[in-house]
């Protein structure tokens, strides 16, 4: 069984074990020339109910490919606009615009600014989604924003992002991951010296 997050990959994981099955030519659909027969697509819920997809005829091996499971609560405002960025959570569920904000901060903060000063042809740094959408707009080949819808272009913005073209980075800080692992190595340390004790 497959299970993770929405949007993370699972159904084209399954999709690459199958293609490469040394018995592909063996596997139910093959004959239909369908070695991809989990459906994939850029944003959450393509697959929306369990599905058993055949991978292995010796040994005979199904995997169970499974809707994304959702965390039932996000408790910091940041971790939930990371999900969304990542496409984990549909975008209308927060505002692409409020996105394409948090997407620029994340950039400037990172000292990633150059990534898409040089994409849209920025000149200086910016801070508001509202100074970077005119660049966005003259780069799809409008004169100005005017006329263009903002969602529109901050949906482009986002898409680039998603597709890699300002770069691999990641949302997470280092520094932040090392600090909560040395927490949480302490916190299980104390646990399993109470438990101990008891």
């Amino acid at each position: 069984m497959v299970v993770g997050l929405p949007n993370v990959g699972k159904s084209s994981i399954i999709n690459a074990i199958r293609q490469a099955s040394p018995q592909k030519e063996k596997l139910a659909g093959s004959a239909k020339g369908k070695m991809a027969v989990a459906r994939v697509g850029p944003f959450p819920g393509v697959t929306r109910k369990i599905g058993q997809i055949e991978v292995s005829v010796e040994p005979y091996c199904l995997l169970l490919d499974t809707p994304g499971i959702a965390l039932p609560s996000v408790r910091r405002l940041e971790d939930g606009l990371k999900l969304a960025l990542i496409g984990t959570v549909d975008d209308s569920a927060v505002g692409v615009e409020i996105l394409a904000q948090f997407l620029l901060n994340v950039l400037n903060v990172n000292n990633r600014h150059g990534a898409y000063m040089k994409l849209f042809g920025v000149p200086k740094k910016v801070t508001r989604w509202s100074e970077l959408m005119h660049y966005v707009a003259v780069h799809l080949g409008h004169q100005t924003e005017r006329g263009v819808q903002s969602d529109i272009l901050a949906m482009h913005f986002l898409a680039r992002y998603r597709n890699g073209g300002l770069g691999k980075f990641t949302l997470e800080d280092p520094r932040a991951a090392h600090i909560l692992g040395e927490h949480a190595f302490a916190k299980a340390q104390a646990h399993r010296k109470a438990a101990a004790e008891a």
